[in-house]
């Protein structure tokens, strides 16, 4: 996929949409009766006041966007979990920084000024820095496609782009987002993976919807490379509604 140079010209809204609790964690465990478990390590790899974040600590809403929508407010949309009240965030574009108002779930949002071409990447860093110190630097990225998704239905689940490599799964992850919720609803995300006839149990993640009505985490896999290839189930609840969808890991 075509890289897009962003201009320096090209900036950005960065605002705090809405704070909540947050226990989104690795994974740890390949078998069913492992879920428990690694649902309390989730829990207990929460970013505490000393600690640095790791990659899965950010996670987008939207992974493909067109370009109208994100050079239209609320743009892109993505979630850092567990800050603490005033850490500082910021991006590589502008360098604008906002102070977190609450211990919590982080919800920040980029808006572009200029439309990008359709068929690139977007990427950029959010910056977190707590005391005067540095303790992230997250780099990520929204695949710019052509067209209109659409409106979604309530609680629909949404996976990042697909297929994906064992080194691109170990090095990325996989972005989870539940949309369509009520603000404040707790979103569960169970990831479940087949492997040949045995379908076992990996890992929960929960995360807290904000004022967008929406839950975003991203899940990881402590596993050797050569282990992740199959398929993966992953299942998320919010309120009332429930979503089933599907991402496979290749050789």
């Amino acid at each position: 996929m075509k890289k897009l140079a962003l201009a320096a010209t090209v900036g950005f809204s960065l605002s705090m949409l809405a704070a909540g609790p947050a226990t989104a964690g690795g994974l740890d465990g390949s078998t069913a009766a492992s879920e428990s478990s690694s649902t309390a390590q989730a829990s207990d790899s929460a970013v505490s006041a000393d600690s640095d974040l790791d990659k899965e600590s950010l996670a987008l809403k939207y992974t493909s966007m067109t370009p109208t929508e994100v050079t239209n407010d609320p743009g892109i949309r993505y979630t850092i979990d567990e800050l603490k009240k005033g850490d500082v965030v910021s991006t590589d574009l502008n360098g604008e920084e906002t102070t977190v108002e609450e211990d919590g779930a982080f919800d920040g949002s980029v808006v572009l000024d200029e439309k990008p071409e359709s068929n690139s990447t977007v990427d950029f860093t959010v910056t977190v820095e707590r005391d005067g110190k540095t303790i992230g630097e997250l780099p990520t990225g929204v695949d710019i496609i052509e067209g209109d998704r659409g409106d979604y239905e309530r609680g629909t689940l949404l996976l990042g782009d697909e297929p994906v490599t064992a080194d691109e799964f170990a090095d990325e992850g996989m972005n989870l987002s539940m949309v369509n919720c009520s603000a404040d609803d707790n979103v569960t995300f169970e990831v479940f993976r087949t492997t040949g006839d045995e379908t076992s149990g990996i890992t929960t993640l929960e995360q807290v919807a904000g004022d967008d009505m929406s839950a975003s985490v991203r899940f990881f896999s402590s596993e050797d490379k050569s282990d992740l290839p199959g398929t993966y189930t992953v299942t998320a609840e919010c309120g009332d509604s429930t979503a089933k969808e599907f991402f496979n890991v290749t050789d």
